[in-house]
């Protein structure tokens, strides 16, 4: 079952550090959020990547977070300040811990940040632990394309489906609506039509599933490297962090209706 779902307009948070706090409000959900209630947790038919309970979506027009200058370009006007992320969507975890933020200027999935401190474990060391080719010792550097805390995944570069030859057009976004209590982004990036769903799964996993019409050819999808550390893919070849299905992996059906179905999940907790 589909449906469109009114959201109820969010006041402006200033910084992230308001979006943080803002988790008190959202323990009850405002009235008129974006719900729909999902199986029983005690189904025996349900999986790991089953969604762990009823959604809850809010919007939220952010300061700007991205610091990558790719990720960045959609929201720089004339050399100023980057514009702010304007009703960004996002997603909360059931048990409060990690909250999703859906951008719908760039059609991508802009960050997911923790939003309760992690359990104290041993500090692990700022500095990376690799060695240089040269020496063979550390460089004391950090290592690259970490994202600031509290974030775990942080847009950088062009959105995946970028690296698709039919997507590398224009993103437009067409509208938010939840299928089956999920909620589901409809866009088309370049000439090709997505439909791109969110959802936390019963292992407290990022569910992330991407359905492409259009496309006629391969698909690739390119991801930050610290991105491609957290995500599994249920099929489809990885080459460093670019992951390619060909038309040959298709279902039967997505032969016959030349769609795609991509579906990543990402382990967000360091020690699960």
């Amino acid at each position: 079952m589909s449906c469109f779902a009114p959201l109820v307009p969010l006041p402006r948070v200033p910084s992230l550090a308001g979006l943080v706090a803002s988790v008190a409000l959202l323990a009850c959900p405002p009235e008129g959020a974006a719900q729909e209630e999902s199986g029983e947790p005690g189904d025996p038919d349900r999986t790991a990547a089953d969604p762990a309970g009823p959604p809850l979506v809010t919007r939220y027009t952010l300061e700007n977070f991205l610091v990558d200058e790719i990720a960045l370009t959609p929201f720089l006007r004339d050399g100023s300040a980057p514009a702010p992320l304007e009703s960004t969507y996002t997603i909360d975890s059931p048990d409060g811990t990690w909250r999703a933020i859906w951008d719908p200027t760039a059609c991508r999935l802009a960050g997911v940040l923790r939003l309760t401190p992690p359990e104290e474990t041993e500090e692990p060391s700022a500095q990376s632990d690799q060695p240089t080719a040269e020496t063979g010792e550390s460089t004391g550097d950090p290592p690259p394309n970490v994202p600031p805390a509290p974030f775990v995944l942080l847009a950088m570069g062009t959105p995946p489906l970028t690296a698709t030859p039919a997507a590398t057009g224009a993103s437009s976004f067409f509208g938010f609506r939840l299928v089956e209590g999920l909620p589901e982004f409809l866009y088309t990036q370049g000439s090709v039509a997505v439909e791109e769903r969110l959802w936390f799964d019963t292992s407290g996993r990022l569910q992330q599933r991407w359905r492409l019409r259009n496309i006629g050819g391969d698909v690739s999808l390119q991801f930050p490297p610290h991105w491609r550390a957290r995500s599994q893919a249920e099929r489809g070849e990885w080459k460093q962090a670019t992951l390619t299905l060909t038309g040959g992996e298709g279902s039967e059906e997505e032969k016959t209706t030349g769609e795609f179905v991509v579906h990543l999940a990402y382990t967000l907790d360091d020690n699960p």
